[in-house]
């Protein structure tokens, strides 16, 4: 197992799916939305999304939809649905996500956030679970002109922190997102959600650990 943590100053995390576990309420949410309106979805399309921008999945949405009108609709009732059950304590933090917040938090010079969440989504559930605190910078969807797998989220980051990227260390939970961090030259850490079934996809060559939960990565970096 690589020890080249030990020299990191800054570490970056994504969000959902790894902090929280929204990725599983966005899979559900857009079938019950597109269930509302009448929309045959293929199996397992909605789970090709995750990790994916809004951006970059939203031609396959119009296409679905039949129109740009159409599409908007769709999303607004996801979104409702969504913010219903951020509101009502269905959305919860993962397992371990304030233990490895308030390490990192010590551990490192720097904390990051950076997700393809849409910006109004992302800031709510910050304030939501109390957990804006943890981050010296945040990035959301808005903030870039290139979602993920692109790498811009972390070059910025990089930038803000002023560090290298050998200095900074990436916590993922998709490939999409690993991808991004590899295309930034920066390492990896893996924690696939466990709501889906495992990616067989193969793995960048960036990928540092690929754990079970968050708690093992706590583990990774005290060793």
């Amino acid at each position: 197992m690589s020890k080249t943590h030990l020299n990191k100053r800054c570490v970056i995390f994504d969000m959902d799916g790894l902090l929280v576990n929204s990725e599983i309420i966005y899979h559900d949410a857009w079938y019950t939305s597109f269930a509302h309106f009448d929309i045959d979805v293929p199996n397992d399309l909605v789970r090709s999304w995750v990790g994916q921008s809004a951006k970059n999945v939203q031609s396959t949405i119009v296409d679905l939809c039949g129109s740009d009108e159409r599409a908007k609709e769709v999303r607004a009732y996801r979104e409702t649905i969504f913010l219903d059950l951020l509101v009502s304590d269905q959305v919860q933090l993962k397992p371990y996500a304030r233990d490895i917040l308030d390490y990192c938090k010590e551990r490192f010079d720097a904390v990051g956030l950076g997700s393809s969440a849409p910006n109004v989504r992302g800031y709510k559930m910050l304030e939501h679970f109390e957990i804006g605190k943890y981050f010296d910078h945040i990035l959301f969807a808005q903030d870039v002109k290139h979602n993920k797998p692109h790498p811009e989220v972390y070059l910025k980051h990089l930038d803000f922190h002023q560090v290298d990227a050998d200095e900074a260390l990436v916590i993922e939970d998709s490939i999409v997102g690993a991808r991004a961090a590899n295309n930034a030259g920066i390492g990896v850490v893996l924690v696939p959600d466990n709501e889906f079934p495992k990616s067989s996809e193969p793995r960048p060559d960036n990928v540092l650990l690929e754990a079970g939960n968050l708690n093992e990565v706590i583990k990774w970096m005290k060793d």
